[in-house]
């Protein structure tokens, strides 16, 4: 296994970012208690507003530190050692959304004063696309001042994922792994290419995904191809627009100069006349085109979608353009005896980053304030000495901010139907078969931001220029062996699952930044013309990497008389390499009974009522969302240190 080793001016440790887990001298943490699953609206709006007093306090805290911080947004990627940045938090299901801003900029003479805050900051939520089905890229984190630039994802885990490249319908196979694909990332999904979703809501359901199950699971189903014989083409195009809506009514430059000048309260009168929460936003807008071809029969299909999405968001830098496909198919040998699927994904994602601090700043501007400098047209106004500490609009449409995202998803997966081979003369009541099932998944993520000389923060940082870069990479291997049967005996009916899991993942990635370069002409792309680093003891570079296995064998029975009195019962015995050398397996049981009360005779006359069933499950489920190499003693090229103190 990998050694980490930290290459970077200062170490931020946030191992608790990630969901509550045991010091890793114990065992694999158990939840002994019905699974809390966060996918329903009114959940998720709860912890949204927990969230949102939470991160109000932070952003108050931060103001008071606001003074001491010249340039803010100079130093946020100009001093790497002292800097965290996360991006806001977002949170939206089924067209409901809640906005979270959490904006830090650490400088070394408020650490102590911001700690709180950042640790509030770092609490992120899982966004989800408008159509609750797709997720954007779970909220980008960028730490660049050390390896501790990490996927989200692997941050926390509030939900765990599940895509189900399998069959549609409900069988042994598909309640275990819907997907047959654990993990995957739910932006590589175009949402006209699900069949349906489904959330596990009990722990019983949960416990046969072990560590991954800890805080719910979402099964995908994506569509396949037609079984009619004929071929299918389809196209569908949208076109939508996006406003502010409800934005709060603030003073103009008269109304700020008739009233708060004019009544004697502090302020300055800087001669302009600005909306500048008008100045900071646009209409945004989304097109997206997707065409998709299938067809076949029950023997053999296929289903090919092709999708392209550009979408622009209500400030003024934002943008995001994808191009995605997927790809499916399905052959049945002659006789049934083998099953063939293979699965495809590929999506590429160009992407301007939003400044959303610039909402903010536009409600604490003073609307006396010009957008640029009367003494000099061609630059943008400082806003040096101000509360708002930069001029939100320059900082738009100057800076760049750019991550290029690359997926791509593939799977196989080979059916052997075992009963004709072993018992030729069986009925057609029992069913057995097993099955092999390899999956690769590929991401990378690079990321550049640049500000120019001409920027009025480098101006008053004496700065010629800024410009940093980062890419990471993150491979994921998963096999997974399968043998489910079933059998029905008059009217009891018996279903049965063995399986063996093993997944490796890899993550990788490195970041630099420099700063006054000899122009602005060629933006972050030659980060060594810069003479900053040039200077003894400015490193302003990092790398990493790391690795973690997950390994486990499970197992499920499930009986049923009648359809009326139904009985399950589960074991997952699961190893993870991030735990320590005495803890790294751990066991998760589960059991679950049910009664259909609807079927029994004395039901049969009530007419009011459809289906009627009452049931009972106990469930163990662990978690091992944090990162690798926490149980080792690793070592640091650079850090700081308490002394004497």
């Amino acid at each position: 296994m990998l050694q980490s080793v930290n290459c970077s001016d200062r170490v931020c440790s946030l191992e608790h970012v990630a969901a509550a887990h045991e010091h890793i001298g114990t065992s694999l943490y158990e939840q002994r208690s019905r699974l809390v699953v966060y996918a329903t609206v009114n959940l998720y709006e709860s912890l949204a507003a927990r969230l949102v007093d939470e991160a109000a306090q932070a952003l108050r805290l931060l103001h008071r530190v606001r003074y001491e911080l010249l340039s803010a947004e100079a130093r946020v990627h100009a001093h790497q050692q002292h800097h965290v940045h996360v991006a806001d938090d977002v949170l939206e299901h089924a067209h409901r959304s809640v906005r979270v801003e959490c904006h830090a900029s650490l400088h070394a003479r408020s650490v102590n004063l911001l700690d709180g805050a950042v640790q509030v900051c770092a609490r992120l939520v899982v966004y989800v696309h408008h159509h609750g089905a797709r997720c954007s890229h779970l909220l980008d984190v960028v730490f660049r001042m050390h390896d501790h630039k990490m996927n989200v994802e692997r941050l926390l885990a509030l939900l765990s994922h599940r895509l189900d490249d399998g069959e549609a319908e409900r069988d042994v196979r598909h309640e275990h792994a819907v997907h047959g694909v654990p993990g995957g990332n739910l932006t590589n999904i175009n949402p006209n290419d699900i069949a349906s979703f489904d959330v596990l809501k009990d722990g019983a359901a949960s416990a046969i995904y072990g560590t991954r199950g800890s805080n719910g699971v979402i099964l995908v189903t994506t569509k396949k191809g037609s079984k009619d014989g004929r071929t299918h083409a389809s196209y569908s195009t949208s076109y939508t627009w996006n406003t502010m809506v409800k934005d709060l009514k603030m003073m103009n430059a008269q109304d700020f100069r008739d009233v708060r000048l004019g009544w004697g309260d502090s302020g300055v009168d800087l001669g302009g006349n600005v909306d500048w929460l008008d100045a900071v936003s646009r209409t945004g807008t989304t097109m997206q085109h997707t065409l998709t071809l299938s067809g076949g029969n029950d023997k053999s299909n296929y289903r090919v979608s092709a999708d392209y999405r550009d979408a622009k968001g209500i400030d003024l830098r934002s943008r995001r353009q994808e191009y995605g496909a997927r790809a499916n198919i399905m052959h049945t040998t002659k006789g049934g005896l083998f099953t063939i699927t293979a699965n495809v994904a590929p999506r590429v994602i160009y992407s301007d980053k939003a400044d959303y601090s610039v909402f903010k700043d536009a409600l604490e501007a003073n609307p006396t304030t010009p957008l640029m400098d009367p003494d000099n047209p061609i630059r943008y106004y400082n806003f040096k000495g101000q509360v708002v500490g930069s001029n939100p609009v320059e900082r738009q449409l100057l800076e760049t901010d750019k991550d290029d995202i690359r997926l791509i998803d593939w799977d196989g997966t080979v059916k052997l139907n075992l009963l004709p081979l072993l018992a030729k003369n069986a009925s057609g009541n029992h069913h057995l078969s097993t099955q092999v099932m390899f999956a690769d998944h590929q991401y990378t993520h690079d990321a550049s931001w640049f500000r120019p000389s001409t920027s009025t923060i480098a101006i008053e940082s004496g700065r010629e220029g800024e410009a940093s870069r980062s890419s990471s990479k993150e491979s994921q291997y998963v096999m997974e062996w399968l043998t489910n049967y079933s059998g029905s005996f008059g009217k009891h009916n018996v279903k049965a699952m063995a399986g063996y899991s093993y997944q490796y993942s890899q993550y990788s990635g490195l970041n630099a930044s420099n700063k006054d370069f000899p122009n602005d002409a060629l933006g972050p792309d030659n980060l060594g013309a810069g003479e900053f680093n040039k200077e003894e003891g400015e490193v302003n570079m990092g790398s990493y990497k790391n690795d973690a296995k997950l390994i486990a064998f499970f197992g499920r029975v499930s009986y049923d008389y009648a359809g009326k009195y139904m009985f399950t019962a589960s074991l997952r015995h699961e190893g993870s390499s991030k735990f320590g050398a005495n803890h790294k397996w751990g066991n998760f049981p589960a059991v679950s009974a049910g009664w259909r009360i609807s079927e029994e005779k004395f039901m049969k006359g009530i007419k009011w009522i459809n289906d009627l069933k009452l049931r009972a499950d106990y469930g163990v489920t662990g978690n091992q969302n944090f990162d690798s190499y926490k149980s080792l003693n690793t070592m640091t090229a650079f850090d700081y240190y308490i002394y004497n103190g």
